[in-house]
C-alpha cells in the first residue's frame, strides 16, 4: 500500500518510493534517504511533528510537512527481514 510518510505509525516498516519536492529531495538524498531504501518509523512526537526514521543506523527527524512529500510503500512482514 502506498502512502506518504506522514501517515505511517511508529514501528511500521517502509520503503521509500519517491520524494515529490526537488528542494528537499536533494537534502534528504545527501542524508541517505534514497528511493528503494527500506527503513522504519522509530518515533513520532506527541503532537505528530517531527517524525523520526532509522537511516542505516542513525535517526533522522523529518518535519511532518516534509514527510507529506515522501511517498512510501508499507512493507509486509515477509518483505522486511533485513530491517532492524
Amino acid at each position: 500500500m502506498q502512502t506518504n510518510l506522514s501517515h505511517c505509525a511508529v514501528g511500521e516498516k517502509i520503503e521509500i518510493i519517491s520524494i515529490e519536492d526537488d528542494f528537499i529531495a536533494t537534502k534528504l538524498i545527501e542524508m541517505g534517504v534514497t528511493e528503494k531504501l527500506q527503513t522504519k518509523v522509530v518515533l513520532i512526537a506527541p503532537l505528530g511533528d517531527p517524525i523520526a526514521i532509522d537511516i542505516n543506523g542513525f535517526i533522522l527527524s523529518i518535519r511532518k510537512a516534509e514527510a507529506r512529500k515522501i511517498l512510501v510503500k508499507k512493507l509486509a512482514k515477509s518483505q522486511n527481514s533485513n530491517i532492524t
